[in-house]
């Protein structure tokens, strides 16, 4: 579990934060979330809003009549997304107010406008995009006032505690007024809440396929396929390729991260703003962070418990990875973690000690490459690769992902949780374990969809259910051939 003590609190600029604590008064009303026509989520993963939050305050419109900013400052112990951000404002209000949702430092995620209404209550503003939650972060809700007149609950807060409701907890609420204004130290909360849908849990399916016998044979018939060679056809040492060819079978694993014998030159946490740099021979302790372009990085160690080890920005073009490996400490690690984040070509690298071992951004390209022995505290859902919509046009090839020490909850994870998924081949491969090896989960959205996935030419390693889930996807979207029983060879159907 995250712990506060663990979160680097950046300041925000011109704003007083004060604890929330108390709950607001017990005659007040609550109002309910908007439900998500949009969405396929059974009971158990409803969203829920921060708690305190979703009363009526008891000052509906304050006397202030100057332009401010108003929120309220809250962490998650669980990855989500959040979609909506709710206001409340009174009867003599009329107008509509735009929204923001920002990290803690004040940059800007995503923006939204409630509607305009002569009701009183509570008003939803839809984000122009779902916003993704990384467990233990600190982000701010909050809205403009340009003329004033915001709801507050006067004496409502106390430094004592925060205020918690389920993997949610709202710490501070925030006030800025006017730049050149004093700003004004207030023990009130703002009435400004949140939409937060919890990224479920899926360890254990509904419906597992649980075969008293297993039908698999204990001496297969002559298969076709060897058992796992130790001479993989794949070049151990690929030559720089720019569009690297797909192996016919998984690399070696032990081929992928540092080269054995390699001298590594100790590091702090790196961060690459120049195009055209090139990293090597470092031994990083804390993260790597890539926001320029053409950025090459080879022969280096990255060792950190942050919650993401090595980023790569979105903006950022023709960024290589070459034998790199990656250590997120395990249980002494981070709730939550992730390996790699982002896009970009990856030859040769090897994950371990995270919960997520690479979670890929559009473009994004892995090959002989290592994920394995992923571990961390809290109550994870491990996922070799996870894909979970808003993506397109990433492959692996020649990988090995190695989930056998879990019973959950997947080598590879592809679902829509968080947008469309299109054009992801995983071909070559050795994937092996979880709750079930590989998913393709259409289930969170009926329009945006996952289509063209490929599964094909893999060697599989039964998950604690079984091979493959596919559900929720429109006929043709998966492809599923050519995938193999690891010792057997006999073939997978998904």
């Amino acid at each position: 579990m995250s712990k506060l003590s663990r979160v680097r609190r950046a300041a925000l600029a011109a704003v007083v934060a004060l604890p929330l604590t108390a709950a607001l008064p017990a005659s007040a009303s609550v109002a309910p979330l908007p439900t998500d026509a949009g969405s396929n989520r059974s009971a158990s993963e409803a969203a829920y809003g921060l708690g305190a939050g979703a009363a009526a305050p008891t000052e509906a419109v304050t006397s202030d009549r100057r332009r401010v900013r108003v929120g309220v400052e809250f962490s998650s112990k669980r990855a989500g997304r959040i979609d909506v951000v709710r206001v409340y404002r009174g009867a003599a209000d009329r107008q509509a107010y735009g929204v923001q949702l920002t990290t803690a430092s004040g940059k800007l995620l995503a923006t939204g406008t409630t509607s305009a209404s002569a009701t009183a209550g509570w008003r939803n503003a839809k984000l122009a995009h779902p916003v993704r939650i990384v467990p233990g972060r600190h982000y701010v809700a909050s809205y403009v006032a340009p003329r004033g007149g915001y709801a507050t609950t006067p004496n409502a807060l106390s430094p004592a505690q925060p205020v918690r409701n389920k993997a949610l907890t709202a710490w501070r609420g925030v006030f800025e007024a006017p730049s050149g204004s004093r700003v004004r130290a207030s023990s009130s909360h703002y009435s400004v809440d949140i939409r937060f849908f919890p990224r479920p849990h899926r360890g254990k399916p509904t419906k597992p396929t649980t075969p008293t016998t297993p039908t698999t044979p204990t001496t297969p018939t002559t298969p076709t396929t060897p058992t796992t060679p130790t001479t993989p056809t794949t070049p151990t040492t690929p030559t720089t390729p720019t569009t690297p060819t797909t192996p016919t079978t998984p690399a070696d694993p032990g081929t992928a991260g540092v080269p054995a014998g390699t001298t590594l030159k100790a590091s702090g946490s790196v961060t690459v703003n120049t195009d055209g740099a090139v990293v090597e021979g470092l031994n990083i302790t804390g993260t790597l962070t890539i926001n320029a372009s053409n950025v090459t990085v080879r022969n280096t160690k990255v060792t950190s418990s942050a919650w993401w080890l090595v980023t790569v920005k979105n903006t950022a073009k023709n960024v290589r990875f070459e034998h790199v490996s990656v250590d997120g400490k395990g249980m002494s690690g981070t709730e939550g973690s992730s390996g790699i984040v982002g896009p970009g070509t990856y030859d040769s690298v090897e994950v371990q000690g995270v919960e997520n071992g690479w979670v890929p951004s559009s473009g994004a390209v892995m090959t002989n490459s290592y994920i394995h022995d992923l571990n961390s505290p809290g109550a994870p859902h491990y996922d070799g690769v996870q894909i979970d919509g808003g993506v397109s046009n990433i492959s692996m090839t020649g990988t090995t992902v190695d989930m056998t020490n879990h019973t959950q909850t997947s080598a590879v994870m592809i679902d829509n949780y968080f947008g469309a998924v299109d054009n992801v081949v995983i071909d070559g491969n050795r994937l092996a374990g979880g709750g079930y090896t590989v998913y393709a989960d259409g289930n969170f959205s009926t329009t945006k969809l996952i289509t063209n996935v490929k599964y094909t030419n893999n060697k599989l390693v039964k998950g604690y259910y079984g091979y493959a889930l596919m559900r929720g996807n429109k006929a043709g979207a998966v492809t599923f051939t050519g995938n193999v029983d690891a010792t057997t060879g006999k073939a997978v159907t998904g």
